[in-house]
């Protein structure tokens, strides 16, 4: 039951995407973004910007790819992609949290698809989920359909959502951001990270030289994840420009 509400939520939010700011696919390709659809806690979403309140709080992402071409048909349509879900502390205080397994939405839950292995990816704290090790298939998130599968959207471009995933913050430091983002398989030269239609025909990003070779495969911006300052904080604050204020009156 939990699954197919979490599907039809995940279908409906397609219709909201571009609204969102997430649909900025400015050349051919497949690219791949976690597009966060709200939370748990004090979790705010607004766009790619979340704020989170305390060490507990979750933000729920879809993960959604967008296949463009350039023929001006809609002719496109989505079937693999290997990746990572990665968190970077881009300040010294940035909140720290952890990834969960990701949930594969049908049709992208067909054969060989995994939710990908949780371990830190990048030496930073927090735990991430997938693998940097392109030669293997082992530990990466695979959303993987049993054959192509068209999406939505307006003519050159589709959109696809392929799972979903959740990250649950550990510790809320008061400054400093933390960067959510989509990681690519890059492709070898036998092995493809990703695998979809564009124009019509049939694209990859391999080195080598499987059919429809060498197409490009990249990561949408991600998300910036602040902390809100907690209650005692803002009461802290006030008091403090109320000090301030009385200090001036007396000057004058």
């Amino acid at each position: 039951m939990r699954s197919s509400l979490r599907a039809k939520f995940a279908q409906a939010a397609i219709a909201v995407v571009g609204l969102a700011g997430f649909s900025t696919v400015a050349h051919a390709g497949l690219v791949v973004d976690l597009v966060p659809t709200g939370g748990t806690g004090g979790t705010q979403v607004n766009g790619s910007s979340v704020k989170v309140g305390a060490a507990g709080d979750v933000i729920h992402f879809n993960v959604v790819a967008t296949v463009s071409g350039t023929d001006g048909t809609s002719n496109e349509s989505m079937q693999t992609a290997f990746g990572s879900a990665v968190s970077t502390l881009t300040g010294g205080g940035s909140a720290i949290g952890n990834f969960s397994a990701a949930v594969p939405l049908s049709p992208y839950n067909g054969t060989n698809s995994a939710g990908g292995t949780v371990q830190d990816l990048n030496g930073q704290a927090g735990l991430d989920v997938g693998s940097n090790n392109a030669a293997s298939s082992a530990d990466w998130v695979a959303f993987r359909s049993n054959s192509p599968t068209a999406g939505t959207g307006a003519s050159d471009t589709s959109t696809f959502v392929l799972g979903t995933i959740d990250w649950t913050v550990s510790s809320v430091p008061s400054t400093g951001s933390t960067q959510l983002v989509w990681q690519p398989r890059a492709g070898g030269t036998t092995a493809a990270g990703g695998v979809w239609v564009q124009d019509g025909a049939t694209a990859n990003n391999t080195t080598g030289t499987l059919p429809g070779h060498g197409q490009s495969y990249t990561a949408g911006p991600g998300v910036t994840v602040t902390a809100t300052p907690e209650p005692g904080s803002l009461a802290l604050l006030g008091l403090g420009g109320l000090g301030l204020l009385l200090r001036r009156r007396r000057a004058m």
